[in-house]
């Protein structure tokens, strides 16, 4: 940037910018493992500490934080320009590579701790598979704001296709030699809710590589069980996530900051974010996520910590869990109810095999066709058991709704109870059931409306946040009165 004539702030940096790894040739770039050596003498100083203060090394390190923004040292053409005497290769592959390397090596005295790939926080194309050996986990930051479509839809060349998984698309122009593909309908509705990652709104989510079925991304395998040679499937971790109240995108510091969103009071911010909470554990961890950590206690719009709690620990004595709102205590109540031994017994696993309703409630209109149908609230109940002990569970229910801040009759931002009928298989026909409501403490009212052979049918008011069913039955193998 061209700047004024006089003075001005400067510092010197005891280690330049990364290069590329290798020189034109192919050796080694000298001045990036110059870079690289003072890079993994802090990763040393700072694991060494975290193993003294903590006694042990049952703690994590996560190998950088996004590179959206704050990254500009790990490409030095940002500072002098592209030039071919950078070198070439991928600096963020070898940090990481190395970086894993070094902390695994016992002469460094941490070998045993758990490592998360940063650099993969905001981008799809990172898979097990292509994960370096003795990497833990693949981590995730899945921000999404507001949307509200039809106008936030995306056209591109994807072939896009319909509820029945037929190519159902019109072309609208070109973009270069790629035409340009729209939904021949999309519906009218907001999406601002926590799972969005875990559906296929969009192109970029996280099915692809929580899934059991391993595919392919381009030439790339995708999956759980995808891994390097010679080393276990890491695991995914969401290091950090969050919804928005102001509807923006926290990790995108080119997102405007605002979008238009229903205004909501301090007290229905409050309530919104537990209801998020408790959708984000149930969802993500049911379906593998195997660290989940959301942002963050203390901040203006995301904060999911009580102001109040930090103001009494000026007294000089701790508040107690009680002050830090409706957040931490529906999460406590949650983690409570999915209690149980160090080991749940044989596995055994559940399905759900129908939902039923009487309102027709609907998340967003079709256009009456086979096609294109409505978006029925039943659609989108979900259903996320948890194995607590052997022939015990407890399942996760609520209808997934697609915004958090959609306003229902009476002005709330609750919605209304539902009563839905599930079907749910792998249980002994005497399985005793209860249920709960984390959120607000109290029980709720389940019948069991019929019992067969490895099913039981129930009923249940259900709403936009998870009520827990108990299921109680036997081991298999054991009588009913053990």
């Amino acid at each position: 940037e061209a700047l004024e004539a006089g003075r001005h702030a400067a510092a010197t940096l005891r280690f330049a910018p990364f290069t590329r790894p290798l020189l034109p040739d192919g050796r080694p770039n000298p001045s990036f493992e110059r870079t690289l050596a003072g890079w993994l003498s802090y990763v040393g100083t700072v694991t060494r500490a975290a193993r003294e203060v903590m006694g042990s090394q049952r703690f994590d390190v996560e190998i950088w934080n996004e590179l959206t923004f704050g990254s500009d040292f790990l490409f030095a053409e940002r500072y002098f320009g592209p030039s071919g005497k950078l070198g070439s290769g991928d600096a963020p592959r070898e940090i990481l590579e190395r970086t894993v390397r070094f902390i695994r090596d016992p002469r460094n005295g941490v070998p045993r701790v758990g490592i998360g790939n940063g650099f993969a926080n905001q981008t799809p194309f990172d898979a097990g598979s292509t994960s370096p050996r003795g990497l833990t986990a693949v981590d995730k930051h899945p921000y999404y704001p507001l949307r509200r479509f039809p106008e936030d839809a995306a056209y591109n060349a994807i072939t896009p296709l319909d509820a029945v998984g037929r190519p159902r698309f019109e072309v609208k122009g070109r973009r270069g030699r790629e035409p340009i593909r729209r939904d021949s309908f999309t519906p009218e509705y907001d999406s601002f809710f926590p799972e969005y990652p875990l559906t296929a709104i969009q192109t970029e989510h996280l099915v692809r590589d929580l899934s059991p079925i391993t595919t392919r991304l381009y030439d790339t395998p995708h999956g759980r069980r995808t891994r390097p040679k010679g080393s276990r499937p890491p695991e995914m971790w969401i290091t950090e996530t969050n919804l928005d109240p102001a509807g923006s995108d926290p990790s995108n510091p080119l997102a405007p900051a605002e979008r238009p969103l229903a205004q909501m009071s301090p007290s229905e911010v409050e309530r919104m974010q537990a209801k998020a909470a408790l959708r984000y554990y149930t969802a993500f961890v049911n379906k593998g996520v195997a660290a989940m950590f959301l942002y963050a206690a203390k901040d203006p719009n995301l904060g999911l910590v009580d102001p109040a709690f930090f103001a009494s620990l000026n007294s000089g004595s701790y508040p107690g869990a009680d002050r830090g709102g409706q957040t931490p205590r529906a999460v406590a109540r949650l983690v409570r109810a999915l209690e149980g031994p160090p080991s749940p017994g044989a596995i055994r696993p559940l399905s759900l095999l129908r939902i039923a309703d009487d309102r027709g409630r609907k998340q967003f209109e079709g256009d009456g066709s086979e096609a294109r149908p409505a978006l029925y609230d039943r659609d989108v109940v979900g259903f996320f058991p948890f194995q607590t002990g052997p022939g015990e569970y407890v399942g996760a229910a609520y209808v997934m709704t697609r915004s958090l801040a959609r306003r229902y009759d009476g002005d709330t931002l609750d919605l209304p109870e539902e009563s839905f009928r599930l079907t749910i298989g792998g249980l002994d026909p005497d399985t005793l059931v209860t249920a709960s409501d984390p959120l607000s403490a109290r029980g709720v009212a389940v019948k069991v409306i019929s019992r067969g052979r490895d099913r039981i049918e129930v009923e249940l008011p259900l709403t936009d946040s998870p009520r827990l069913l108990r299921l109680r039955g036997r081991a298999r193998g054991t009588r009913p009165d053990q």
